[in-house]
């Protein structure tokens, strides 16, 4: 070999072994060299997306390699899916589906088997069960035999061979693996996989169980704790058959077979379904350390999954598990940083939730004990709005705070913390004064009126510095700048009806302070007495007349819909038709006292005599 050839072989030795270096498989996830971080991570039957560390990765997938593969988890919540694998030949039953949200709450590894897809009939031979617990199939002395069950996709917090005691009770989530079927009978196929029970397998009146919960199902061999059962041998030198039962968290029975004498009848049956579990999901039965059914549904580590599915007969092939790392709700605030409050915080903001249930809001001012703010939102999948008023701050000094805000839900998933400054000032309060029919006094009470402006609502509408009111927002000055109460009187308002008042102030045109003491008022009950009417009709008008009320100052009429006001004891209303019908009531009033209507009276005009 000359030198130059020397050299290239020296350079691809350098180049594969660089290669292997910057390339590994890690708990089922290809990474890459850290350079190229950033990228998408592929290969075949697996995708991953990375985030900024290449370790770090929003989605794992893990085929079947007949091996353990194990995932470090960092701190985060989890949507776990796992497939358990198909029974083998045409007629294999197909695996169950299993899937749940997790909380990780610390870093954490967790291993993964992926089941193997049943191995179809072998001649001669019993075909193994595929890996995972898969039932081996029958066989038979001419060379005509079933297929074996297909092996369960399971994920554990302890490691060791598939089916390692100790292994298998740290499962915490399992998708069944599906029954073998029979080569020579394509119709007779076995049960599905997956369930809180496996599928059953039936022909030919031959009936075998699927693993439940607490047991394995019964067939030719049963199921066990992971495992199922084996099919049948040929009896009678027939071509009957059992499929191999399917893996699971109990394993199907095994495939029988007819046990009459009559050859050639091929009367047999396939194996059936293992059964799924999953920690907290409803329906499904726990373990203790000694393999025994607890009789609730949450795995002895306390890890319980949330928003689960079973699902039966899922997967065909081989079994399959997915992880991805799901995002945590957000919140933003929308309020305007550093803005001052005097007694309650008021804070408007956004929250972004897709996969929580159920959400409450906590908060932590300066180094202070942890609070909740608000409970039991409701809003999976949904982008809402939120107020927070019951964040009280009046023991508080006056000064800058910092309040931390964030979320958690019903697994304790928090989300990231959200930081916003405020300033505590003294009290702005409204405090009642005085309730009239259709006024209302309010007292504003602050310590800084000369250079303070003021925003007074009423239910909708704004005060004017006339005391009337308008929908256009207005900003009010006090007219008494010396004392540190000021009194405001609200006029034209409707009688015995509830308004809501609030108040905002502002200081250098920047809004500074909202009362925490939001009003309920009321406008009162009149004292005056409502006018006794006597009316006098002529051809072309009418006179009304009443006895005078006490403390009255004048008196309105509503004469057909028109409001007229005197502070006489009669009122007439002409140029009237003659014979013609009209409507009135009449109401006494003192400023803003006002009586109620009377009862409306009907009087006619009369009719003209002749000239």
């Amino acid at each position: 070999m000359n030198m130059m050839k020397k050299i290239a072989v020296v350079v691809a030795i350098c180049i594969l072994f660089s290669s292997i270096i910057l390339s590994a498989n890690i708990g089922g996830v290809e990474l890459r060299n850290r350079a190229n971080a950033a990228a998408k991570v592929e290969r075949t039957g697996m995708l991953a997306y990375t985030t900024n560390d290449a370790y770090e990765q929003a989605v794992y997938t893990f085929n079947y390699t007949g091996n353990v593969q194990n995932v470090a988890l960092k701190k985060g919540r989890y949507l776990f899916e796992c497939y358990g694998a198909q029974g083998g030949d045409n007629g294999g039953g197909k695996g169950g589906y299993s899937k749940g949200a997790l909380y990780i709450q610390s870093d954490m590894t967790l291993y993964i088997y992926v089941g193997q897809k049943g191995r179809n009939a072998q001649p001669y031979k019993n075909s193994p069960g595929g890996w995972n617990g898969g039932g081996s199939g029958g066989t038979n002395t001419d060379g005509i035999s079933s297929s074996s069950g297909g092996g369960a996709s399971d994920i554990r917090l302890v490691n060791g061979s598939w089916n390692d005691s100790a292994s298998l009770k740290s499962r915490i989530m399992v998708a069944g693996g599906g029954g073998g079927g029979n080569l020579y009978r394509t119709d007779i196929s076995g049960g599905a996989g997956g369930g809180v029970s496996g599928g059953i397998a039936s022909k030919f009146g031959l009936t075998v169980y699927g693993g439940t919960q607490t047991s394995g199902g019964t067939g030719n061999t049963n199921g066990g704790l992971g495992y199922g059962g084996d099919g049948c041998d040929s009896i009678y030198g027939s071509r009957i058959t059992g499929g191999g039962g399917g893996g699971g968290y109990y394993g199907g029975g095994g495939g029988i077979a007819y046990s009459g004498d009559i050859a050639n009848t091929y009367r047999c049956s396939g194996g059936a379904g293992g059964s799924s579990y999953i920690s907290g999901h409803t329906g499904c039965n726990a373990i203790d350390s000694n393999g025994n059914p607890t009789g609730q549904p949450v795995h002895s580590s306390g890890l319980a999954f949330t928003q689960t599915e079973i699902l039966q007969g899922a997967q065909a092939g081989d079994g399959f598990v997915k992880i991805t790392l799901l995002t945590s709700p957000s919140i933003s605030i929308t309020s305007d940083e550093n803005d001052t409050f005097s007694t309650n915080l008021l804070l408007k903001g956004m929250l972004n939730n897709t996969y929580s249930e159920e959400i409450i809001f906590k908060y932590q001012i300066d180094d202070g004990n942890e609070k909740v703010a608000m409970e039991s939102i409701t809003s999976k999948g949904t982008s809402i709005e939120f107020d927070i008023t019951s964040i009280d701050i009046r023991a508080l000094k006056v000064g800058n705070h910092t309040l931390h805000l964030w979320t958690s839900d019903e697994t304790g998933w928090l989300s990231d913390k959200l930081t916003y400054n405020f300033k505590k000032i003294d009290a702005l309060r409204i405090i009642p004064v005085n309730a009239l029919s259709t006024a209302i006094e309010v007292s504003i009470q602050d310590n800084d009126f000369l250079n303070t402006q003021y925003q007074l609502s009423f239910n909708n509408a704004y005060v004017t510095e006339e005391g009337t009111l308008t929908s256009t927002p207005m900003w009010i000055r006090r007219a008494d700048n010396s004392v540190t109460t000021s009194a405001i009187k609200i006029v034209g308002l409707d009688p015995r009806t509830k308004y809501k008042v609030q108040i905002k102030a502002r200081h250098s045109d920047e809004i500074y302070g909202v009362a925490y003491n939001t009003l309920e008022c009321e406008t009162g009950y009149s004292q005056l007495q409502i006018p006794r009417i006597i009316s006098y009709s002529e051809s072309s008008k009418i006179t009304l007349s009443w006895v005078p009320v006490p403390e009255a100052a004048e008196y309105e009429i509503n004469a057909d819909g028109v409001l007229s006001t005197t502070s006489a004891l009669a009122f007439t209303h002409s140029k009237l038709q003659q014979n013609t019908r009209h409507t009135y009531r009449v109401r006494s009033r003192d400023g803003e006292n006002i009586s109620e209507w009377s009862l409306p009276i009907k009087v006619s005009t009369k009719k003209a005599l002749p000239e």
